[in-house]
C-alpha cells in the first residue's frame, strides 16, 4: 500500500507552494498526487520533482462525478492518504469536527 499526499488546486499560487512544503516536510511519501483542472500546468510542476513520484491528475472538483473516479483510483492503486491539503476553490468555515461529512 502506497502512502500518498494529495494536494488539490495545485496548478498555481498556493497549491504550488503547498506541494513544495509537503515534499520538504514529508520526504518519505511514496507518491504526491497533485490535482487541478489544468493538466499542462500540473505536468510542468510534476517535472520539477525528478527525484519524487509526483502524479498529475486532471480533475474538476466542482463536478461531483469527479469524486467517483478519484475514489476508484485510490481503491485500485491501494493508496492510503496520509496528507491532504484541500486547496480547491471551496470554502467552509467553522470547526472541522462540527462539519457534516458532505462539507468535508
Amino acid at each position: 500500500m502506497a502512502d500518498i499526499a494529495v494536494i488539490t488546486g495545485t496548478s498555481s499560487g498556493l497549491g504550488v507552494k503547498f506541494l513544495e512544503a509537503v515534499v520538504n516536510r514529508y520526504p518519505q511519501m511514496d507518491e504526491y498526487w497533485i490535482l487541478a483542472r489544468r493538466k499542462g500546468r500540473l505536468d510542468k510542476l510534476a517535472g520539477k520533482y525528478k527525484n519524487k513520484k509526483v502524479v498529475a491528475i486532471e480533475v474538476d472538483l466542482s463536478n461531483e462525478s469527479s469524486y467517483d473516479g478519484l475514489i476508484k483510483r485510490l481503491e485500485n492503486e491501494k493508496s492510503k492518504v496520509k496528507v491532504l491539503i484541500n486547496n480547491a476553490r471551496y470554502e467552509k468555515s467553522g470547526k472541522f469536527v462540527d462539519m457534516r461529512q458532505e462539507d468535508i
